[in-house]
């Protein structure tokens, strides 16, 4: 990923004829930036595109997708019955796509030869339960996507590097449909290992047709990475949220 002026991250292989408007909004963005506060969502908007209209995702950490048109608002995807929406997808311009995160995975998607674009939030819950799969399905399904086109991006998470997890979480991945392998690796405490939630999804994203070469993934960790990024690990809960964005190309 490379970074602008004002501190916002984009995927550098999203230049050119991949160029679709997104970002990624870290804590010290703008000097100091916490998608909790209605100013900096507002400001992030503004950056990427004034006339949208912003549309945010309500996690649960379940694997449900919505498809935001023009009429979508951010309080229908919060309706109960829903239990929570945390991937939203789109082929609506005018529309920017929002999620927040403090050491889960944010997963874009675009094809933009479709005009269709996608936002995942994806913590080691939603990845199990399968929003990935989920994401791509209703992108390709619905959307009319292409497998071969599609691109990924996955932004700053808790990195295989610090993020620790019991044998429950470790019995879970060990059943996903991948070959684990460098996943999961040994911690100082035992039955805990230390998971690579990065290369998982991309795993996940190449058992979807999402080839490796398609996929740009920051591999930054936002719990060892300082006071670039809020960390809800590192905070013991207390943590701010950082903000990803995408929408439809203009043309």
């Amino acid at each position: 990923m490379i970074r602008n002026e004002s501190g916002l991250w984009t995927f550098e292989s999203w230049n050119g004829r991949h160029a679709v408007p997104h970002a990624f909004a870290p804590a010290d963005a703008w000097g100091g930036f916490d998608a909790h506060r209605h100013e900096d969502r507002a400001r992030l908007r503004d950056a990427i595109d004034p006339s949208s209209r912003l549309v945010e995702s309500h996690q649960t950490h379940s694997p449900h997708v919505a498809d935001v048109t023009a009429t979508t608002t951010s309080a229908e995807l919060a309706e109960e019955r829903l239990r929570g929406v945390d991937a939203l997808v789109t082929r609506t311009r005018g529309v920017l796509l929002h999620a927040i995160a403090a050491d889960c995975p944010l997963v874009f998607f675009a094809d933009r030869d479709a005009g269709v674009v996608g936002l995942a939030h994806s913590g080691w819950r939603g990845t199990v339960r399968g929003v990935i799969a989920a994401t791509v399905s209703r992108l390709v399904e619905v959307l009319g996507a292409s497998r071969e086109r599609l691109r990924a991006g996955i932004a700053p998470a808790a990195g295989g590097c610090c993020y620790e997890v019991g044998p429950e979480v470790v019995a879970q991945f060990e059943a996903l449909p991948i070959r684990v392998g460098e996943t999961l690796r040994p911690s100082a405490r035992a039955g805990h290992a230390r998971l690579d939630l990065e290369r998982v999804i991309v795993a996940l994203l190449e058992r979807e047709g999402i080839a490796a070469e398609r996929v740009e993934a920051a591999r930054a960790c936002t719990i060892c990475g300082g006071a670039r990024f809020h960390s809800h690990r590192r905070a013991q809960g207390r943590a701010g949220r950082m903000s990803g964005v995408i929408a439809c190309a203009s043309s």
